[in-house]
């Protein structure tokens, strides 16, 4: 048998030892095309999105004999060694190699994130309902998860990006409305007007037995900003809003207390009159300003703090 015919002579270029050394800069030049023609692209690995390119940077270029792919974000970071790189409809299909990693991975290069074969969204949706489930059984223990679903209801604007169920605990209830990291960041941040339509329709369809007070909101890791900042301004006096990030990778919830986004207290005070303040606090300044020398005088800095607090400042 011929040596290029032979088992060990067909391996795939992913498994030969030196194939990411193959024409690197032709690689870097066919991610580079393809990223230019389609600015809204993205990365996908296992059908889940990594990076969208309109809030990513990239670098794709030949170092040291090797297509190097480098890509960050806020979120995350990714370097990987491009192997080899199949063109199919629309997408491109990378073969990386991660340092100290002796397999190759794949990751997915399409023209956008909405553009996902219908098989794939499916799939990645059915495995976060069923993550989502696991998870929250977990964190809420003793509680029923009734009901979870992605079905299409167009007819109440819910459609299959969200997943969607009911939390029972006795005869309290909330709603529950989660969103996977392998979302587009625009169904992402969608998700609390979503949230907001099913706490309306699981109280519409409530029996008598169960009361929904509040909503319960589920979001990637690393994606929940967003949706903190609009939290705030919901009316709480008609519901429990709560805002849980989830770790796809160890299935953990993560509270979010999305009424604390920073270190600043924001307070309201009473509008002063400096000139006034100045008035009233008169006679005791001028009694300080009469314990420093004359020289000194001149060099004191006068502070209003408020209409009631002057402060008198030297060197």
């Amino acid at each position: 048998m011929p040596p290029s015919s032979s088992p060990a002579r067909r391996k795939s270029a992913a498994e030969e030892p030196g194939a990411e050394a193959a024409a690197p800069a032709h690689l870097a030049a066919s991610i580079a095309q393809f990223l230019a023609a389609h600015p809204a692209a993205a990365f996908l690995e296992d059908g889940r999105v990594l990076f969208e390119m309109r809030a990513t940077r990239c670098s794709v270029e030949e170092s040291h004999g090797r297509c190097l792919l480098q890509l960050w974000s806020e979120e995350r970071n990714l370097v990987r060694t491009i192997v080899d790189v199949k063109p199919r409809a629309q997408s491109l299909r990378l073969v990386t190699r991660k340092m100290g990693a002796t397999r190759p991975q794949f990751l997915e290069l399409i023209a956008s994130s909405e553009r996902r074969t219908p098989t794939t969204r499916d799939t990645a949706r059915r495995n976060y309902l069923r993550l989502l489930e696991r998870a929250l059984a977990r964190h809420f223990l003793g509680a029923k998860i009734d009901g979870l679903r992605t079905a299409m209801d167009l007819e109440h604007s819910f459609g299959p990006a969200y997943v969607r169920g009911r939390l029972l605990q006795g005869s309290a209830a909330d709603a529950v409305i989660g969103v996977g990291a392998a979302e587009s960041a625009a169904m992402v941040d969608g998700v609390l007007t979503l949230g907001i339509l099913w706490l309306d329709y699981c109280r519409q369809h409530a029996d008598a037995r169960h009361h929904f007070s509040g909503l319960k909101i589920v979001v990637p890791a690393g994606s929940w900003r967003v949706t903190a900042e609009r939290m705030t301004g919901l009316n709480h006096a008609a519901a429990n809003f709560e805002l849980y990030a989830l770790d796809e990778r160890s299935e953990e919830l993560e509270p979010i207390d999305f009424r604390d986004l920073g270190n600043l207290e924001s307070r309201l005070i009473h509008a002063y009159s400096p000139a006034s303040a100045l008035e009233r606090c008169r006679a005791g300044i001028d009694r300080l300003l009469a314990l420093a020398p004359e020289a000194a005088r001149e060099l004191v800095d006068l502070r209003i703090y408020s209409g009631t607090e002057v402060g008198l400042l030297l060197h």
